[in-house]
């Protein structure tokens, strides 16, 4: 009896290690995520240069010309985001019109609802 209890008492103590364990990883994870959802622009470009350091073992030299490509690239999306946007913008309004078309009063007003979230995040995002 006493060797049945010692070897619940080990599973119970790995069972709440794994517990702790897989909580403050999905916690660190979700804390990553929002940093680098709030840093933007250069957070991405910072942690893309980091990883082009790292995986390509680059010197100074390279990282400042892989600093400058990423920037520049970086730029030239924004710019092409900023030229389509409205282009964009009329195709999401026309799937939200023809979606509202089969959806009820309180649906269609969530879907209202949703969508002026969605686009205040997005003129977010290009700032």
């Amino acid at each position: 009896m006493k060797r049945w209890k010692t070897w619940l008492a080990l599973a119970a103590v790995f069972i709440c290690g794994v517990a702790v364990g897989s909580v403050a990883t999905a916690g660190w994870i979700r804390g990553a995520v929002a940093r680098f959802v709030r840093g933007g622009p250069p957070m991405a470009r910072e942690v893309l240069v980091r990883r082009l350091v790292r995986d390509l073992k680059l010197d100074e030299s390279q990282r400042a010309v892989a600093d400058a490509v990423v920037s520049r690239a970086q730029q030239q999306l924004q710019d092409l985001r900023l030229r389509t946007l409205p282009e964009v913008e009329s195709i999401l309004e026309d799937g939200l019109t023809e979606l509202k078309a089969v959806l009820g009063s309180e649906q269609q007003a969530k879907a209202d609802e949703l969508y002026v979230l969605a686009r205040d995040r997005w003129q977010i995002s290009l700032k």
